[in-house]
């Protein structure tokens, strides 16, 4: 019936058209265009026009769930932009702590380096302190019994310097055979003189080594026997810069001490004629042997006096 009514709609109005009609805009190319739309509409079931409306709903239910979330958005916009200014913040303080990380690891990596150099100083210095071991250690004995010397001539001054400088005497003319020192004088303030038989201290001349060694070697027999302390001597290389006379002197006193001595001698110094002076007072004799095994020396203590030198 629709379409009967719209395919009477004409301008001009044909013949047998209706007296007035309500649409007069609708002419020629808007005319077809509504029929056409109109014939879509008539093919068009109640079933589609129920399952369009449906869709609109559902359509319009999710329009109105966007414009609350649009809402609830736009309402904590402000705590997000001060989030956001937050998040900036850190990532700022981020990049500026990971800077810094850099820097402590290239400062860490150096300091590794400085460290690993150190370490290699310190083997070589410990390779050093281990060489050298006999050495340190020969001279913390000397250390010690300079301590010793120096508490005992404390423990002796001032009432026995008279009583040290008669023993220094008799011990300095038993080993010296110049004679050139008449006696020992030791004043208040533990000086000693070497007095000649004119009185003329022969220490203003130039000693030799074999003398002052001699003069060492009195000042601790005469310390030993003043304060009447039965101790060890022990003497390197007793014999090194003595000659002949004066070998035989040192070594007639030290065996003539009633305590024990222990001489450290090389192979060309108590040997022969020497040891058999001393030979009626050796307890024990030894010898240090020493092997090089590859780049490694070591030493040992063997039983026995030098092979060849005395047996």
């Amino acid at each position: 019936m629709i379409r009967l009514r719209w395919d009477e709609l004409w301008h001009p109005a044909p013949n047998g058209c209706a007296p007035g009609f309500r649409h007069g805009y609708l002419r020629g190319a808007d005319r077809d265009a509504a029929i056409q739309l109109l014939r879509r509409i008539g093919e068009v079931s109640v079933n589609d026009i129920g399952l369009l409306v449906e869709d609109i709903a559902a359509k319009a239910k999710s329009q109105q769930r966007l414009e609350n979330e649009i809402a609830a958005l736009e309402g904590i916009s402000p705590q997000l932009e001060t989030k956001a200014n937050e998040l900036r913040d850190l990532n700022k303080e981020i990049d500026k702590l990971a800077s810094e990380r850099g820097r402590f690891e290239r400062e860490t990596e150096t300091l590794t380096q400085q460290l690993n150099d150190k370490r290699r100083d310190l083997a070589r210095y410990a390779e050093a302190i281990n060489r050298a071991g006999p050495s340190l250690r020969r001279a913390n004995w000397a250390d010690k019994v300079s301590d010793a010397i120096e508490a005992i001539v404390r423990d002796a001054v001032p009432g026995q310097i008279d009583t040290v400088a008669e023993a220094m005497t008799r011990a300095f003319r038993a080993m010296s055979h110049k004679g050139i020192v008449e006696r020992v004088e030791i004043d208040s303030d533990c000086s000693v003189k070497l007095l000649s038989a004119t009185g003329r201290d022969v220490r203003e001349f130039a000693l030799s080594a074999g003398e002052q060694q001699i003069f060492a070697q009195a000042l601790i027999a005469a310390i030993a026997e003043v304060s009447q302390r039965d101790f060890p001597i022990i003497v390197d290389t007793p014999l090194g810069r003595l000659d002949d006379a004066h070998r035989e002197g040192v070594l007639r006193h030290f065996t003539n001490r009633p305590s024990q001595v222990i001489m450290l001698s090389t192979d060309t110094e108590v040997v022969g004629r020497y040891k058999e002076l001393v030979e009626p007072r050796l307890a024990a004799t030894f010898h240090v042997e020493h092997e090089i095994t590859g780049s490694i020396g070591r030493s040992r203590i063997v039983p026995g006096y030098f092979p060849g030198n005395g047996g």
